[in-house]
């Protein structure tokens, strides 16, 4: 059975809330039509098309090559 819900939250140091979340909701349907979601969140979040994730690491994996992290 594939999970249509995960998320990964990191908490506050005074668990407060959450400080930084990455969540995906397979049961979404995204702007451009495509069924799941990601979720960004760091103070504000965003909801990311699912159908866009190899995309996303793509960049991701770019800044982190350009930048030596």
């Amino acid at each position: 059975m594939k999970p249509t819900k995960i998320a990964y939250e990191e908490f506050y140091s005074d668990n407060s809330g959450v400080e930084f979340a990455v969540r995906f909701d397979a049961t979404q349907t995204a702007n451009d039509g495509s069924q799941g979601i990601i979720e960004i969140e760091h103070i504000n979040k965003i909801d990311f098309p699912v159908s866009k994730i190899d995309w996303l690491i793509y960049c991701l994996q770019r800044i982190k090559d350009k930048e030596g992290l």
